[in-house]
C-alpha cells in the first residue's frame, strides 16, 4: 500500500490498446477486458533488441548494420494533480496453432503478431498512480532488464519530458536567465 491507502494495481490488455487480460479478483469472470487509460501520453520511450541486417548499396554492394528492432515500450499517462500510470507493452508472439500455421506458411519469419493496427500487437501492463517522485523510482526499478542504451538515456529523457510537462522533478537544477 502506498501513503494514500492505494495499492497500485496491475491490469494486462491487448488489441487496440483496451482489450484485458486481467491480474485482479475484479476481472476474474472473463479473460479479456476493454481499458481505456485517460489523460494525456508526457512520455514514451521504445525498447529494442539487437538485430543483424543486411542493406543494399547500389547494385552489388550489401553492407551489415545492428539495429534495435522495438520489442517493448513504456508510455507515461498523466491522469491527474501530478500523478501518473505506466503502461508497460511487449509485442505479442503467435502461439500454438496460430504459430504452426504461420510457420507453415511463412518459414523463418518472425513469431510477432503482424497488424495493420498497431494497438493490436501489444501486450501492456498498466501500474499506478504513481506520484513524480514514484513514477521515476518504478522506471528506473525497471531498467537493468533493459538494454544498454535505454539505462544510458531513460533517466534523461524522463525526467526531461516531465520538467517540460510542468512537474517538479527532485534533483533537476534550474538556472534563471538573466
Amino acid at each position: 500500500m502506498t501513503e494514500a491507502g492505494y495499492r497500485p494495481e496491475t491490469v494486462r490488455f491487448r488489441g487496440v490498446g483496451r482489450i484485458v487480460e486481467a491480474e485482479r479478483e475484479t476481472f476474474a469472470d472473463s479473460a479479456l477486458h476493454c481499458v481505456r487509460v485517460e489523460g494525456a501520453v508526457v512520455w514514451r520511450h521504445v525498447l529494442g533488441t539487437p538485430k543483424e541486417v543486411t542493406r543494399r548499396e547500389g547494385r552489388h554492394g550489401e553492407r551489415k548494420e545492428v539495429v534495435l528492432e522495438p520489442v517493448r515500450r513504456w508510455l507515461v499517462h498523466a491522469v491527474g494533480d501530478a500523478a501518473f500510470r505506466l503502461v508497460e507493452q511487449n509485442l505479442r508472439d503467435l502461439t500454438g496453432l496460430d504459430l504452426e500455421a504461420w510457420r507453415e506458411q511463412a518459414r523463418n519469419a518472425d513469431v510477432h503478431v503482424i497488424a495493420e493496427e498497431d494497438a493490436a500487437r501489444w501486450l501492456s501492463t498498466i501500474t499506478g498512480p504513481f506520484d513524480v517522485a514514484q513514477l521515476i523510482a518504478e522506471i528506473e526499478q525497471r531498467l537493468p532488464a533493459a538494454g544498454p542504451h535505454d539505462r544510458a538515456v531513460v533517466p534523461f529523457t524522463l525526467r526531461k519530458a516531465l520538467v517540460e510537462h510542468g512537474y517538479d522533478v527532485l534533483g533537476v537544477v534550474f538556472l534563471p536567465s538573466f
